[in-house]
């Protein structure tokens, strides 16, 4: 079928049919030509409407292939789409009336409607049902309203079958869903038998057009678990074995939650080796159960142990948890007057279970037995208090001798010894050019400390040096090596004070009471800060060490006598130094064997490791950078010898600070100044400064300033401030970069390590110097400047002759200056200029460029107008052409009397 309209711009042909559609098949499919006869190109707007309510199922049904994006048609182009139509299985039959419309914008009056119909016949599928039997089962149930039904109930219900056919059949009824025992099929009475018989079959046999019906009952066994359950119905057919038509049954088996607990025995003696007691659970519902088991008497006197605490149990399961009891005290386990009767209840509760009510959403426990099992305990008296107090007293007796041996020698004896409370330096590193090494310690019992010994040693262990300090000339020991002796208290680089002992510790009190009881005098710490221990190599600090790693060992000697300071202990404090002892003429006498306890022995050693000696830190640039972002060229622009570097750099640091401004200006005046920070400067032999171009050439030439002996140089002396050993910081330094260009300044650095020269360098951020701005100080049309006279106005003569002006003007910083239209760029600063013989309006503008790509320019608008001829035979006056000299000016110049009035149009200034 070929449908087309025959408007005047708009064409729509239709091909294919929609008559026999059958539901449930493949789809039908439509194909619409459109097509542009119109001169525009058009939007096509491309849809279909049902023409009534049957027809409105069409609307989800029907599809096109082309989206409206697509339907953009130009002049006579031609387009196909495609309408299918996917009819569903549940389709009626019937006819479906509907219109295919188009439309577009461009044509408004043009609107095409086409009437179709589209018909729909029943599939083979629905024609195949309707020969199948009806089955309907009463009473009848779904997933909202499923039967209740009670723990071993029965619930029944018939089966009701129509043999629609044209062929007797025989029907049987199977339930695949549920076991054997959960169900029976009952079929009718056979009748057919002989008078006074009746036979059940095994099957409910129709005859075509008659109805029967089974009954089934579903039967569950009694313990079957609670829930919901929806067993599906088979019912099969003897003569269509494939016919097999399938009805869902839905049903709750409620909840049955009843619980037998007992307890046997129901009575025990204690103690007993063999005291248990059973708790026999039996879960008589249809739920599963997990209980906790628990038990309590009043009285709190027994410990009950339930072993397992916690049982689980199925539907129809029975467990058994064995009780056990015993006193809750331990003492009651050996010692107990009197007996006791104990009445103790067992406690049932549920576990990680809970029942949710069909008429809300609440949840239930499951119930419990009640009453719960009660028992009860024969508590038995216990009197064995004879042999419990001899054990007693012997072990009170063991242990007072053996807490007096602890105390004895071990709390009292290692209290009086000194002992090293803190030994650390403040560095893990120090440097080798005459930094000191600091300690500091604390050492208790400084009353019976002998001597110290500090053993410095390097990476195999072997001692490098060592030295001896006394605490005073009381100390002083005939035996030590006199010449590595130093008195502690009397050094001048070391802050070492006496200072009482804080007590810390649960002992403290015990001791401090004991000390009083024993007269013996208050403890007192030693504390060295800061005591000084030099590595350089100067006559001052001559010391051995030199580079590397070194392990600092402390050793403590004392003796059991005490010895007396010079300074009274209330006297000295941690913020008070302890005062010189005076050297004394008597000299303690030589120790001997004879008394052992000023015998000097070691009493305490502590090791630091790990202390590095390492050479003085190389040079290290912090900062380097431009003292501006950008530069401009200096308005006298002269290009520097290199022999006046200095000069130049002294002049202008007289004009600026030593220090870096706190706000650099945007744009400088060129040369470059440079701001640099270098750390560790100590070791600087060289500093250089260079520049690079953009394409890596060299655009300035190599600046050096020599350091002599670790001394700053002369010329960069001025501008920088800090010190040439921590930090050297310089600002406006002065470059020979003036010309126009792209800088990258490289900041390098030569310092002498070990003898062997190392250079580090660092580049600036890229500075770049550019030109001055061009500037238009005037633009002139016949000595007329344009910013008075923007517009200007000129009449033609009656031959239309061209008109010559002079053009003048003043630039500066100006590399390249062009008229447009004409002649383009120019090298002169004036110029004659030709108009046109045409009337209308030019435009002359000039355009000064400067070495970076600056424009600035100027325009004036040039009006040419007609002459006035009048229509008498009069001779027109004639009018003098300005000289390119400066004659008047032709916007100056009278108009003819008949156009008397005429004032020539002026706009507003241009900006440049």
């Amino acid at each position: 079928m070929v449908v087309s309209n025959t408007l005047q711009n708009l064409r729509l042909d239709i091909q294919g049919s929609t008559i026999g559609a059958q539901s449930g098949s493949e789809a039908v499919e439509r194909v619409i030509t459109l097509q542009n006869r119109g001169p525009d190109v058009a939007t096509i707007e491309l849809w279909f409407e049902p023409t009534d309510a049957q027809a409105s199922a069409l609307l989800q049904w029907g599809l096109f292939d082309k989206s409206d994006v697509e339907l953009v048609l130009n002049p006579d182009e031609k387009i196909d789409v495609t309408l299918s139509f996917l009819i569903p299985l549940q389709a009626e039959p019937g006819f479906y009336s509907y219109e295919i419309c188009a439309r577009s914008p461009q044509y408004p009056n043009e609107e095409i409607r086409r009437s179709q119909q589209l018909q729909v016949v029943p599939s083979a599928q629905e024609v195949r049902l309707r020969n199948e039997p009806k089955v309907t089962i009463d009473p009848a149930t779904d997933s909202t309203h499923p039967d209740a039904l009670q723990a071993g109930e029965t619930l029944t219900f018939t089966v009701t079958v129509e043999n629609p056919s044209r062929r007797t059949d025989r029907f049987f009824l199977h339930c695949p869903d549920l076991d054997a025992d959960w169900y029976s099929v009952i079929y009718p009475e056979n009748m057919a038998m002989a008078s006074g018989k009746l036979s059940f079959t095994d099957g409910l046999e129709l005859n075509p057009g008659e109805t029967g019906a089974i009954r089934c009952q579903i039967h569950p066994p009694q313990h079957a678990p609670a829930g919901q359950y929806f067993p599906t119905l088979r019912l099969q057919s003897k003569v269509r074995s494939e016919l097999c038509l399938l009805r869902v049954v839905y049903f709750t088996l409620m909840v049955n939650d009843r619980l037998q607990a007992d307890l046997v025995p129901n009575a025990q003696t204690l103690p007993d080796p063999d005291l248990c007691f059973r708790v026999v659970l039996l879960n008589q519902g249809n739920i599963q159960r997990s209980l906790g088991l628990q038990a309590w008497d009043v009285e709190r006197l027994l410990e009950y142990r339930f072993q397992p605490a916690e049982v689980t149990l199925d539907p129809g399961e029975e467990a058994i948890a064995r009780l056990t009891a015993h006193p809750r005290r331990w003492w009651h386990r050996i010692w107990r007057l009197r007996d006791r009767d104990v009445d103790f209840e067992v406690l049932i509760e549920n576990r990680l279970l809970q029942l949710k009510t069909d008429s809300d959403d609440t949840t239930l426990q499951p119930a419990l037995p009640y009453p719960l099992p009660v028992g009860k305990v024969l508590y038995k008296a216990q009197r064995r208090w004879l042999f419990r107090l001899l054990l007693l007293s012997l072990g009170l007796g063991t242990t007072v001798t053996l807490l007096w041996v602890i105390w004895e020698f071990l709390v009292w004896l290692p209290s009086l010894k000194p002992t090293i409370v803190d030994f650390s330096t403040p560095q893990e590193a120090y440097k080798e050019d005459g930094e000191p090494i600091t300690f500091s310690w604390e050492i208790t019992n400084a009353g019976r400390i002998h001597h110290l010994v500090l053993s410095p040693k390097d990476f195999q262990s072997e001692v490098v040096g060592q030295t001896t300090y006394r605490l005073d000339d009381s100390a002083t020991d005939s035996r030590l090596p006199q010449e590595t002796i130093q008195p502690l208290l009397e050094l001048e680089n070391a802050n070492c004070f006496l200072a009482d002992t804080e007590p810390s510790g649960w002992l403290s009190p015990l001791l401090g009471a004991y000390r009083q009881f024993v007269r013996e005098p208050e403890s007192q710490s030693l504390r060295c800060r800061t005591l000084e221990l030099a590595t350089g190599t100067s006559e001052e600090n001559r010391n051995p060490l030199e580079q590397g790693s070194y392990a600092f060992e402390l050793e403590v000697f004392w003796t059991r006598q005490r010895h007396e300071q010079t300074a009274p202990p209330n006297e000295l404090s941690e913020n008070a130094q302890v005062p010189r002892v005076q050297q004394t003429e008597q000299k303690q006498a030589p120790l001997t064997a004879e008394s052992p306890d000023q015998e000097p022995r070691l009493a305490d050693r502590t090791v630091v490791q790990d202390v590095v000696v390492a050479p003085p830190d190389p040079p290290v640039i912090i900062d380097f950078s431009a003292a501006a972002a950008e530069y401009q060229v200096a308005a006298s622009r002269r290009t520097p010898d290199p022999s006046e570097v200095n000069a130049s750099a002294e002049t202008v640091a007289s004009a600026e600070s030593t220090a870096p401004s706190a706000a650099t200006p945007p744009i400088a005046e060129a040369p470059v100044m440079l701001n640099w920070t270098i750390d560790n400067p100590s070791e600087i032999q060289t500093i250089q400064i260079l520049s690079l171009a953009p394409d890596a050439s060299a655009n300035t030439p190599t600046v050096s300033f020599d350091f002599t002996n670790g001394a700053i140089n002369r010329d960069l002396a001025r501008y920088c401030t800090g010190s040439t050993e921590v930090r050297l910081q310089c600002a406006n330094v002065p470059t020979q970069a003036e010309q126009v260009g792209e800088y990258t300044f490289y900041l390098r650095v030569i310092a002498n390590r070990d003898g062997t020269p190392e250079a580090i360098a660092q580049p600036a951020p890229m500075v770049a110097i550019k030109p001055l701005a061009p500037i238009i100080n005037s633009f002139q049309v016949n000595g007329v400047d344009v910013l008075a006279e923007p517009r200007q106005v000129f009449d033609l003569n009656p031959a239309l002759e061209t008109i010559a002006i002079r053009l003048s003007w003043e630039v500066e910083n100006a590399s390249k200056i062009e008229l447009s239209p004409a002649p383009g760029e120019i090298q002169d600063d004036s110029i004659n200029y030709t108009l046109s013989a045409a009337p209308g309006v030019e435009t002359i503008e000039l355009r000064a460029t400067n070495e970076a790509g600056e424009v600035v320019t100027r325009s004036v608008v040039i009006e040419k107008t007609e002459a006035y001829v009048p229509e008498s035979p009069l001779s027109l006056p004639i009018f003098s052409v300005p000289s390119p000299s400066g004659g008047a000016s032709s916007s100056g110049s009278s108009a003819p009397p008949s156009i008397d009035g005429l004032e020539p149009v002026h706009t507003p200034p241009q900006a440049d």
